[in-house]
């Protein structure tokens, strides 16, 4: 059995804090790869859901795999040797 301990936080509720630090990434960063790859599955297999049962199946695509490509670089240029690969699995 776990112990499971809930106390209250002494930190302010965000909308009384004078600032909020937030982290953005960017369309490459790696997560919003995955995230993208993954949107664009469950859309392609909403529509096919559709097509074939004429409504949408509960479904999560949620398990992605971003694989580093390689790249040559130097100041100012560069060029891919070998492109990323992007996998997700079903659930």
């Amino acid at each position: 059995m776990r112990n499971i301990v809930i106390e209250k936080s002494n930190f302010l509720p965000m909308e009384e804090r004078e600032i909020e630090i937030v982290e953005r990434k960017g369309i490459g960063h790696p997560d919003t790869i995955c995230e993208l790859i993954s949107e664009s599955a469950s859309q392609a297999l909403s529509l096919y859901y559709l097509k074939r049962f004429k409504k949408v199946l509960h479904h999560n695509l949620d398990k992605e795999l971003l694989i580093s490509g390689k790249s040559q670089t130097k100041f100012g240029e560069g060029k891919i040797i070998e492109k990323i690969k992007g996998k997700y699995s079903v659930c």
